[in-house]
Protein backbone atom coordinates (compact mmCIF):
# COMPACT_ATOMS: atom_id res chain seq x y z
CA UNK A 1 0.00 0.00 0.00
CA UNK A 2 2.91 2.20 0.68
CA UNK A 3 4.61 1.11 -2.35
CA UNK A 4 1.54 2.13 -4.22
CA UNK A 5 0.70 5.70 -2.49
CA UNK A 6 4.92 6.67 -2.74
CA UNK A 7 4.03 5.92 -6.60
CA UNK A 8 1.05 8.07 -7.25
CA UNK A 9 3.01 10.94 -5.25
CA UNK A 10 6.00 10.49 -7.96
CA UNK A 11 3.79 10.27 -10.57
CA UNK A 12 1.63 13.57 -9.67
CA UNK A 13 5.15 15.36 -8.60
CA UNK A 14 6.39 14.23 -12.13
CA UNK A 15 3.31 15.52 -14.28
CA UNK A 16 3.09 19.05 -12.05
CA UNK A 17 7.59 18.82 -12.65
CA UNK A 18 6.88 19.04 -16.58
CA UNK A 19 3.72 21.66 -16.57
CA UNK A 20 5.99 23.68 -15.03
CA UNK A 21 8.85 23.07 -17.25
CA UNK A 22 6.34 23.22 -20.32
CA UNK A 23 5.01 26.36 -18.97
CA UNK A 24 8.68 28.14 -18.33
CA UNK A 25 9.66 26.35 -21.75
CA UNK A 26 6.28 28.92 -23.45
CA UNK A 27 7.30 31.46 -21.93
CA UNK A 28 11.28 31.35 -23.30
CA UNK A 29 9.28 31.27 -26.27
CA UNK A 30 7.57 34.29 -25.71
CA UNK A 31 10.26 36.47 -24.43
CA UNK A 32 13.01 35.37 -27.18
CA UNK A 33 12.05 37.85 -29.99
CA UNK A 34 11.97 40.79 -27.73
CA UNK A 35 14.58 40.11 -25.06
CA UNK A 36 17.41 38.89 -27.80
CA UNK A 37 16.95 42.13 -29.93
CA UNK A 38 17.73 44.27 -27.29
CA UNK A 39 19.94 42.93 -24.59
CA UNK A 40 23.30 42.23 -25.46
CA UNK A 41 24.22 38.61 -25.99
CA UNK A 42 20.60 37.69 -25.57
CA UNK A 43 20.38 35.55 -28.10
CA UNK A 44 22.85 33.28 -26.77
CA UNK A 45 21.26 33.29 -23.20
CA UNK A 46 17.78 32.29 -24.78
CA UNK A 47 19.58 29.58 -26.78
CA UNK A 48 21.01 28.16 -23.73
CA UNK A 49 17.68 28.58 -22.03
CA UNK A 50 15.22 26.59 -24.54
CA UNK A 51 18.23 23.71 -24.93
CA UNK A 52 18.58 23.66 -20.95
CA UNK A 53 14.68 23.19 -20.88
CA UNK A 54 14.09 20.52 -23.07
CA UNK A 55 16.92 18.47 -21.40
CA UNK A 56 14.74 18.08 -18.10
CA UNK A 57 12.82 14.99 -19.16
CA UNK A 58 13.59 11.86 -21.21
CA UNK A 59 13.38 12.40 -25.01
CA UNK A 60 12.71 9.40 -27.12
CA UNK A 61 10.35 8.42 -24.70
CA UNK A 62 7.31 8.42 -26.69
CA UNK A 63 6.58 6.25 -29.60
CA UNK A 64 4.29 8.34 -31.66
CA UNK A 65 7.82 10.63 -32.51
CA UNK A 66 8.92 11.08 -35.71
CA UNK A 67 12.12 9.51 -35.16
CA UNK A 68 13.32 8.92 -38.88
CA UNK A 69 12.87 12.57 -39.24
CA UNK A 70 14.71 13.74 -36.02
CA UNK A 71 17.37 10.99 -37.07
CA UNK A 72 17.48 12.49 -40.43
CA UNK A 73 17.89 16.28 -39.40
CA UNK A 74 20.40 15.07 -36.97
CA UNK A 75 22.28 13.33 -39.63
CA UNK A 76 22.35 16.58 -42.04
CA UNK A 77 23.97 18.58 -38.85
CA UNK A 78 26.43 15.99 -38.19
CA UNK A 79 27.48 16.15 -41.62
CA UNK A 80 28.23 20.20 -41.52
CA UNK A 81 29.62 19.40 -38.23
CA UNK A 82 32.07 16.53 -39.79
CA UNK A 83 33.06 18.78 -42.78
CA UNK A 84 34.85 21.24 -39.93
CA UNK A 85 35.95 18.93 -38.27
CA UNK A 86 38.12 17.24 -41.40
CA UNK A 87 39.00 21.16 -42.05
CA UNK A 88 40.45 20.90 -38.63
CA UNK A 89 43.54 18.68 -40.51
CA UNK A 90 44.74 21.87 -42.15
CA UNK A 91 44.12 24.56 -39.19
CA UNK A 92 47.35 26.32 -37.58
CA UNK A 93 45.76 28.29 -35.12
CA UNK A 94 44.00 26.02 -33.19
CA UNK A 95 42.62 29.04 -30.56
CA UNK A 96 40.68 30.75 -33.17
CA UNK A 97 39.77 27.04 -34.95
CA UNK A 98 38.67 26.27 -31.54
CA UNK A 99 36.01 29.22 -31.36
CA UNK A 100 34.91 28.66 -34.38
CA UNK A 101 33.93 25.72 -33.99
CA UNK A 102 31.14 26.73 -31.76
CA UNK A 103 29.15 27.74 -34.58
CA UNK A 104 28.95 24.06 -35.78
CA UNK A 105 28.73 22.17 -33.20
CA UNK A 106 25.83 24.52 -31.95
CA UNK A 107 23.74 22.82 -34.41
CA UNK A 108 23.21 19.53 -32.70
CA UNK A 109 22.23 21.05 -29.75
CA UNK A 110 19.05 21.79 -31.48
CA UNK A 111 17.85 18.43 -31.41
CA UNK A 112 16.72 18.17 -28.00
CA UNK A 113 14.78 21.54 -28.44
CA UNK A 114 12.52 19.80 -31.41
CA UNK A 115 11.91 16.97 -29.89
CA UNK A 116 10.39 19.09 -26.79
CA UNK A 117 8.70 20.97 -28.86
CA UNK A 118 6.92 17.66 -30.22
CA UNK A 119 6.11 16.07 -27.12
CA UNK A 120 4.92 19.79 -25.54
CA UNK A 121 1.22 19.74 -24.23
CA UNK A 122 1.09 23.56 -24.80
CA UNK A 123 0.23 25.61 -28.52
CA UNK A 124 4.11 26.33 -29.02
CA UNK A 125 3.07 27.86 -31.80
CA UNK A 126 0.68 30.35 -30.27
CA UNK A 127 3.27 31.05 -27.80
CA UNK A 128 5.76 32.24 -30.73
CA UNK A 129 3.13 34.71 -32.00
CA UNK A 130 2.00 36.04 -29.09
CA UNK A 131 6.27 36.75 -28.35
CA UNK A 132 6.06 38.16 -31.77
CA UNK A 133 3.59 40.31 -31.15
CA UNK A 134 5.05 41.90 -27.92
CA UNK A 135 8.60 41.26 -29.81
CA UNK A 136 7.31 43.80 -32.37
CA UNK A 137 6.08 46.78 -29.56
CA UNK A 138 9.56 46.14 -27.91
CA UNK A 139 11.35 46.58 -30.81
CA UNK A 140 9.34 49.55 -32.70
CA UNK A 141 10.02 51.51 -29.28
CA UNK A 142 13.96 50.63 -28.82
CA UNK A 143 14.47 51.59 -32.60
CA UNK A 144 12.51 54.78 -31.95
CA UNK A 145 14.07 55.73 -28.92
CA UNK A 146 17.87 55.09 -30.44
CA UNK A 147 16.50 56.95 -34.06
CA UNK A 148 14.81 60.04 -31.71
CA UNK A 149 16.27 60.51 -28.58
CA UNK A 150 20.11 58.81 -29.05
CA UNK A 151 20.07 59.89 -32.44
CA UNK A 152 21.11 57.15 -33.57
CA UNK A 153 21.72 56.23 -37.41
CA UNK A 154 21.05 52.85 -37.23
CA UNK A 155 19.41 50.99 -34.27
CA UNK A 156 21.23 48.57 -32.73
CA UNK A 157 24.65 50.44 -32.54
CA UNK A 158 23.82 51.04 -28.75
CA UNK A 159 25.23 49.01 -25.99
CA UNK A 160 27.11 46.82 -28.62
CA UNK A 161 23.89 45.35 -29.87
CA UNK A 162 24.81 44.49 -34.02
CA UNK A 163 22.23 46.05 -36.37
CA UNK A 164 22.57 43.23 -38.62
CA UNK A 165 21.11 40.98 -36.11
CA UNK A 166 19.08 43.49 -35.39
CA UNK A 167 17.86 43.72 -38.45
CA UNK A 168 17.31 39.84 -38.93
CA UNK A 169 15.45 39.88 -35.52
CA UNK A 170 13.08 42.33 -36.80
CA UNK A 171 12.07 40.62 -40.33
CA UNK A 172 11.95 37.12 -38.95
CA UNK A 173 9.48 38.40 -36.45
CA UNK A 174 7.61 39.95 -39.34
CA UNK A 175 7.67 37.17 -41.66
CA UNK A 176 6.32 34.78 -39.19
CA UNK A 177 3.08 37.42 -38.14
CA UNK A 178 2.42 38.01 -41.67
CA UNK A 179 1.93 34.20 -42.48
CA UNK A 180 -0.47 33.79 -39.62
CA UNK A 181 -2.29 36.84 -40.26
CA UNK A 182 -2.93 34.69 -44.02
CA UNK A 183 -3.07 31.06 -42.61
CA UNK A 184 -3.78 30.83 -39.00
CA UNK A 185 -7.70 31.08 -37.64
CA UNK A 186 -7.62 34.43 -35.46
CA UNK A 187 -10.22 36.18 -33.80
CA UNK A 188 -10.34 40.17 -35.63
CA UNK A 189 -9.17 41.81 -32.25
CA UNK A 190 -6.12 39.76 -32.20
CA UNK A 191 -5.76 40.03 -35.87
CA UNK A 192 -5.35 43.81 -36.01
CA UNK A 193 -2.92 43.52 -33.58
CA UNK A 194 -0.93 41.35 -35.54
CA UNK A 195 -1.21 43.56 -38.31
CA UNK A 196 -0.02 46.13 -36.51
CA UNK A 197 2.73 44.21 -35.18
CA UNK A 198 4.15 43.19 -38.58
CA UNK A 199 4.12 47.03 -39.14
CA UNK A 200 5.73 47.80 -36.13
CA UNK A 201 8.46 44.64 -37.06
CA UNK A 202 9.31 46.23 -40.42
CA UNK A 203 9.88 49.25 -38.70
CA UNK A 204 12.56 47.96 -36.44
CA UNK A 205 14.10 45.47 -39.12
CA UNK A 206 14.46 49.30 -41.28
CA UNK A 207 15.59 51.00 -38.73
CA UNK A 208 18.38 48.23 -38.71
CA UNK A 209 19.46 49.37 -41.71
CA UNK A 210 21.07 46.06 -42.71
CA UNK A 211 21.15 45.67 -46.24
CA UNK A 212 21.53 42.12 -46.04
CA UNK A 213 18.45 41.25 -43.83
CA UNK A 214 16.46 43.61 -46.28
CA UNK A 215 17.43 42.01 -49.43
CA UNK A 216 16.56 38.66 -48.00
CA UNK A 217 13.14 40.05 -46.13
CA UNK A 218 12.21 41.23 -49.98
CA UNK A 219 13.50 37.64 -51.39
CA UNK A 220 11.28 35.50 -48.64
CA UNK A 221 7.85 38.32 -49.26
CA UNK A 222 8.58 36.78 -53.14
CA UNK A 223 8.25 33.09 -51.96
CA UNK A 224 6.01 33.93 -49.58
CA UNK A 225 3.44 35.50 -52.18
CA UNK A 226 3.75 32.84 -54.45
CA UNK A 227 3.30 30.01 -51.89
CA UNK A 228 0.31 31.83 -50.09
CA UNK A 229 -2.07 32.17 -53.09
CA UNK A 230 -1.37 28.50 -54.13
CA UNK A 231 -5.17 28.14 -54.05
CA UNK A 232 -6.22 30.98 -55.81
CA UNK A 233 -6.94 30.36 -59.75
CA UNK A 234 -4.41 31.37 -61.95
CA UNK A 235 -6.26 34.69 -62.99
CA UNK A 236 -6.79 35.48 -59.12
CA UNK A 237 -3.13 34.67 -58.72
CA UNK A 238 -1.71 37.14 -61.91
CA UNK A 239 -3.85 40.02 -60.33
CA UNK A 240 -2.67 39.29 -56.83
CA UNK A 241 0.93 39.21 -57.82
CA UNK A 242 0.65 42.34 -59.74
CA UNK A 243 -1.26 44.22 -56.94
CA UNK A 244 1.72 43.23 -54.71
CA UNK A 245 4.61 44.50 -57.04
CA UNK A 246 2.43 47.77 -57.39
CA UNK A 247 2.06 47.86 -53.76
CA UNK A 248 5.91 46.70 -53.47
CA UNK A 249 7.21 49.82 -55.77
CA UNK A 250 4.91 51.87 -53.74
CA UNK A 251 6.78 50.90 -50.58
CA UNK A 252 9.96 51.21 -51.96
CA UNK A 253 9.36 55.12 -53.68
CA UNK A 254 8.05 55.97 -49.92
CA UNK A 255 10.85 54.46 -48.29
CA UNK A 256 13.46 56.46 -50.65
CA UNK A 257 11.73 59.49 -50.22
CA UNK A 258 11.53 59.27 -46.58
CA UNK A 259 14.70 58.35 -45.68
CA UNK A 260 17.70 59.88 -46.68
CA UNK A 261 19.87 57.03 -45.03
CA UNK A 262 18.22 54.05 -47.27
CA UNK A 263 18.30 56.31 -50.34
CA UNK A 264 21.90 56.71 -50.38
CA UNK A 265 22.45 53.46 -49.44
CA UNK A 266 20.28 51.78 -52.03
CA UNK A 267 22.01 54.00 -54.77
CA UNK A 268 25.59 53.20 -53.99
CA UNK A 269 24.78 49.51 -54.83
CA UNK A 270 23.99 50.40 -57.74
CA UNK A 271 27.25 52.46 -58.05
CA UNK A 272 30.16 50.94 -56.25
CA UNK A 273 30.46 47.30 -57.55
CA UNK A 274 31.51 48.72 -60.63
CA UNK A 275 33.94 51.07 -58.91
CA UNK A 276 35.33 48.57 -56.73
CA UNK A 277 35.90 46.30 -60.74
CA UNK A 278 37.46 49.25 -61.95
CA UNK A 279 40.13 49.65 -59.28
CA UNK A 280 38.58 52.20 -57.79
CA UNK A 281 38.51 51.51 -53.89
CA UNK A 282 37.27 53.35 -50.84
CA UNK A 283 37.41 51.23 -47.95
CA UNK A 284 37.19 53.64 -45.34
CA UNK A 285 33.79 54.99 -46.36
CA UNK A 286 32.44 51.78 -48.17
CA UNK A 287 30.95 48.41 -46.61
CA UNK A 288 30.77 47.38 -50.49
CA UNK A 289 34.22 47.35 -51.06
CA UNK A 290 35.06 45.89 -47.72
CA UNK A 291 32.49 42.81 -48.87
CA UNK A 292 34.19 42.77 -52.36
CA UNK A 293 37.46 42.88 -51.15
CA UNK A 294 36.71 40.08 -48.46
CA UNK A 295 35.16 37.54 -50.85
CA UNK A 296 37.83 38.04 -53.64
CA UNK A 297 40.65 37.16 -51.01
CA UNK A 298 38.01 34.14 -49.85
CA UNK A 299 37.92 32.92 -53.43
CA UNK A 300 41.91 32.97 -53.22
CA UNK A 301 42.24 30.93 -50.16
CA UNK A 302 39.62 28.53 -51.50
CA UNK A 303 41.49 28.40 -54.89
CA UNK A 304 44.27 26.94 -52.68
CA UNK A 305 42.83 24.41 -50.66
CA UNK A 306 39.97 23.20 -52.72
CA UNK A 307 38.74 19.88 -50.78
CA UNK A 308 38.65 20.51 -46.94
CA UNK A 309 39.61 24.17 -47.02
CA UNK A 310 42.48 26.11 -45.06
CA UNK A 311 40.89 25.18 -41.87
CA UNK A 312 38.98 27.04 -39.01
CA UNK A 313 40.69 29.89 -37.37
CA UNK A 314 43.06 30.17 -40.56
CA UNK A 315 41.09 32.47 -42.84
CA UNK A 316 43.34 36.12 -41.12
CA UNK A 317 46.44 34.92 -41.34
CA UNK A 318 45.63 33.61 -44.74
CA UNK A 319 44.51 37.21 -45.90
CA UNK A 320 47.83 38.78 -44.73
CA UNK A 321 49.47 36.11 -46.62
CA UNK A 322 47.97 37.68 -50.07
CA UNK A 323 48.06 41.13 -49.39
CA UNK A 324 51.64 40.55 -48.44
CA UNK A 325 51.88 38.35 -51.83
CA UNK A 326 50.58 40.95 -53.60
CA UNK A 327 47.47 38.52 -54.30
CA UNK A 328 45.36 41.00 -52.64
CA UNK A 329 45.04 44.89 -54.07
CA UNK A 330 43.73 46.56 -50.27
CA UNK A 331 44.68 45.72 -46.89
CA UNK A 332 41.84 43.03 -45.83
CA UNK A 333 42.91 40.79 -42.95
CA UNK A 334 38.98 39.46 -41.02
CA UNK A 335 38.50 36.54 -39.81
CA UNK A 336 35.43 37.00 -41.32
CA UNK A 337 34.46 37.06 -44.67
CA UNK A 338 30.94 38.44 -44.64
CA UNK A 339 29.38 35.70 -47.31
CA UNK A 340 28.90 32.69 -45.71
CA UNK A 341 29.15 31.24 -48.80
CA UNK A 342 32.75 32.03 -49.18
CA UNK A 343 33.55 31.51 -45.76
CA UNK A 344 32.62 28.28 -45.53
CA UNK A 345 34.71 27.41 -48.69
CA UNK A 346 37.31 28.77 -47.54
CA UNK A 347 37.31 27.58 -44.09
CA UNK A 348 36.17 24.28 -45.23
CA UNK A 349 36.49 23.49 -48.82
CA UNK A 350 34.13 21.76 -51.56
CA UNK A 351 33.05 19.32 -49.40
CA UNK A 352 31.98 21.63 -46.39
CA UNK A 353 30.19 23.82 -48.93
CA UNK A 354 28.43 20.45 -49.99
CA UNK A 355 27.28 19.32 -46.03
CA UNK A 356 26.32 22.82 -45.60
CA UNK A 357 23.66 23.16 -48.50
CA UNK A 358 22.77 19.86 -47.43
CA UNK A 359 22.60 19.66 -43.83
CA UNK A 360 21.73 23.17 -42.73
CA UNK A 361 19.05 24.44 -46.25
CA UNK A 362 18.20 21.71 -48.36
CA UNK A 363 17.31 18.94 -45.45
CA UNK A 364 15.51 21.23 -43.35
CA UNK A 365 13.74 22.97 -45.78
CA UNK A 366 12.76 19.28 -47.42
CA UNK A 367 11.33 18.55 -43.90
CA UNK A 368 9.14 22.07 -43.46
CA UNK A 369 7.86 21.43 -47.44
CA UNK A 370 6.73 17.74 -46.44
CA UNK A 371 4.94 18.78 -43.37
CA UNK A 372 3.64 21.99 -45.67
CA UNK A 373 1.90 18.98 -48.23
CA UNK A 374 0.43 16.85 -45.55
CA UNK A 375 -3.11 16.32 -45.30
CA UNK A 376 -5.22 17.08 -43.26
CA UNK A 377 -3.66 20.83 -42.44
CA UNK A 378 -3.95 21.59 -39.43
CA UNK A 379 -3.47 25.35 -39.11
CA UNK A 380 -0.67 25.67 -36.27
CA UNK A 381 1.21 22.84 -38.45
CA UNK A 382 0.80 24.57 -41.55
CA UNK A 383 1.51 27.97 -40.53
CA UNK A 384 4.91 26.63 -38.69
CA UNK A 385 6.03 24.76 -42.21
CA UNK A 386 5.62 27.70 -44.09
CA UNK A 387 7.34 29.52 -41.41
CA UNK A 388 10.18 27.40 -41.39
CA UNK A 389 10.95 27.30 -45.35
CA UNK A 390 10.14 31.20 -45.20
CA UNK A 391 13.20 31.61 -42.25
CA UNK A 392 15.32 28.93 -44.26
CA UNK A 393 14.81 31.38 -47.50
CA UNK A 394 15.79 34.87 -45.87
CA UNK A 395 18.76 33.15 -44.03
CA UNK A 396 20.20 31.79 -47.59
CA UNK A 397 19.61 35.26 -49.14
CA UNK A 398 21.35 37.10 -46.01
CA UNK A 399 24.25 34.58 -46.13
CA UNK A 400 25.06 36.11 -49.11
CA UNK A 401 25.71 39.42 -47.39
CA UNK A 402 26.97 38.41 -43.83
CA UNK A 403 28.82 35.67 -42.22
CA UNK A 404 25.20 34.67 -40.04
CA UNK A 405 26.14 31.14 -39.86
CA UNK A 406 29.69 32.43 -38.27
CA UNK A 407 28.51 34.67 -36.02
CA UNK A 408 25.87 35.25 -33.55
CA UNK A 409 23.14 35.87 -36.52
CA UNK A 410 23.34 31.46 -36.56
CA UNK A 411 21.75 31.36 -32.85
CA UNK A 412 19.02 33.65 -34.20
CA UNK A 413 18.29 30.92 -37.40
CA UNK A 414 18.60 27.50 -34.81
CA UNK A 415 16.07 29.21 -32.25
CA UNK A 416 13.32 29.63 -35.20
CA UNK A 417 14.36 26.49 -36.48
CA UNK A 418 14.09 24.56 -33.67
CA UNK A 419 10.55 25.46 -32.61
CA UNK A 420 9.27 25.96 -36.33
CA UNK A 421 10.31 22.18 -37.12
CA UNK A 422 9.41 21.24 -33.36
CA UNK A 423 5.77 22.31 -34.13
CA UNK A 424 5.83 21.43 -37.90
CA UNK A 425 6.72 17.80 -36.84
CA UNK A 426 4.15 17.06 -34.41
CA UNK A 427 2.01 13.78 -35.58
CA UNK A 428 -1.47 13.57 -35.58
CA UNK A 429 -1.94 11.58 -32.46
CA UNK A 430 -0.31 14.98 -30.55
CA UNK A 431 -2.20 17.34 -32.46
CA UNK A 432 -5.40 15.83 -31.33
CA UNK A 433 -4.75 15.35 -28.06
CA UNK A 434 -7.37 16.47 -24.81
CA UNK A 435 -5.02 19.38 -24.12
CA UNK A 436 -4.58 21.01 -27.55
CA UNK A 437 -6.82 22.98 -29.18
CA UNK A 438 -5.57 22.03 -32.76
CA UNK A 439 -8.01 22.17 -35.63
CA UNK A 440 -7.37 20.96 -39.45
CA UNK A 441 -7.60 23.43 -41.38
Amino acid sequence: MLKVSSLKTFTRAKGQAKNWIEWIFCLFIVSFFSLSAVIPGGATRFFHLLVAASLFFPLLQHTDLPKSKIKLITFGFLLYILSALLSLVNTSNWHTGDWGFGRYYRFLFIVPVIIFTIKARLSAYRALLVGALIGSAIMAFFSFYQMDVLKALRVGLGKSLNPNRYGEIGFVNSIIIAIALFRFPLKTYFRVMLLCGFALSIFAGLSSGSRGAFLAFIATCGFLTWELTDRFSKKRRAAFLGLVGLISMGFFAALLSISPFWKQHLSRLLVEPKEYFSHNYDIEHSSIHVRMALAQGGLLIWKNHPFIGTGLGDVAHDMRELVREGQLPVNMTWGRLHNSYIDVLAKSGLIGFFCFLIGVLFLPFRMFYQAYSELPRYPAKTCASLSGMAVIIFFAVDAGASSCFFNKGVLVFLISIALLLGISLRPESRLLGPNTVENPG
